[in-house]
This record gives structure tokens, C-alpha cells and sequence, in this order.
């Protein structure tokens, strides 16, 4: 397991699906599963799925690096 968000490449997250992108904002948001599902019309099940796809793309082991992660990237992002 990685020892921490910035661990994970900025271009890691952008190998990261529409569905996936979707679902790790909603994680950086601190939104549950069953939130995340409902604004995307998913079940809860397929948000999970999605969730441990990302961490495993990632190579991140918990819901917080994640969410850390992704803020930050947004931040690279808009900075430019």
C-alpha cells in the first residue's frame, strides 16, 4: 500500500473514467456511498465498486488519501 496521497502521479488521476471521476469528487466532498449514488442516479453497490477501482488504480489504500489527492489535483489543475 502507499505510504501517502502524494505518492499517486496527477496523470494517474487522469487515466481515471467519467463514472470514477465523478464518484472520487464526491469522495473529496466527504459525501458516503449512499450520497454519491443518489446525486448520480447509481445504486450505492456501483458506487463501492467504483470507489475500490479507483484506490486500486491509484495505489492508495484509504477513502481520505483519495479525497486528498484529488482536491489537490484540482488545485495543479486551475492553477495552470
Amino acid at each position: 500500500m502507499s505510504s501517502g496521497a502524494r505518492d499517486v502521479a496527477p496523470d494517474r488521476l487522469a487515466g481515471l473514467g467519467y463514472r470514477e471521476h465523478e464518484v472520487a469528487e464526491g469522495v473529496a466532498r466527504d459525501l458516503s456511498n449512499t450520497r454519491i449514488a443518489q446525486d448520480l442516479y447509481l445504486s450505492a453497490p456501483t458506487v463501492k465498486t467504483h470507489g475500490g477501482r479507483i484506490v486500486t488504480e491509484l495505489g492508495i489504500d484509504i477513502r481520505v488519501r483519495l479525497a486528498i489527492r484529488f482536491l489537490e489535483s484540482r488545485q495543479e489543475t486551475t492553477s495552470r
